[in-house]
Formats: structure tokens, sequence, C-alpha cells
């Protein structure tokens, strides 16, 4: 009782869908694991997930990557 219950995305990688009906994002990286955000859709999740992992590839710090976009008009 009390537990949240999130359901993996067939197919989206990294992305798990909340009981509040919004998308969660997670990536593994050294033993942690590093929540990416929430989103509306499984889309942006993915999205998400799948830049982390992008940059991590090319050897960027994930302390240092952003958490989200600096200016409205990225998103």
């Amino acid at each position: 009782m009390g537990k949240h219950r999130y359901r993996r995305q067939p197919g989206i990688k990294g992305t798990t869908k909340a009981p509040n009906g919004r998308f969660r994002s997670q990536a593994n990286h050294l033993a942690d694991v590093i929540s990416l955000g929430t989103f509306d859709t499984a889309e942006r999740a993915s999205l998400a997930y799948r830049l982390f992992c992008h940059w991590v590839v090319n050897g960027y710090n994930p302390n240092t990557i952003p958490r989200q976009p600096r200016t409205r008009d990225a998103i």
C-alpha cells in the first residue's frame, strides 16, 4: 500500500507512465538512477532520455547536462 506503480512504455526506452497519466524519464549512469523529469507525452520523455544518452556517450559529465531549456523558445 502507498507505493507508486509505474508502467514501462513498450518500445520506449527510459520512459514509464505514472499513475497520474504523465510520463517519467530516467536513466542509469554508473550505478546511479538519474531522473530526467516528468512530461506530458511519452515522446517528450523519450527525447529527454535519448538526449541524455547522446550527451553521456559524447563525453559530457551528467552533472553538467542541463535539466531544462534556458529559454521558453527551446521547447
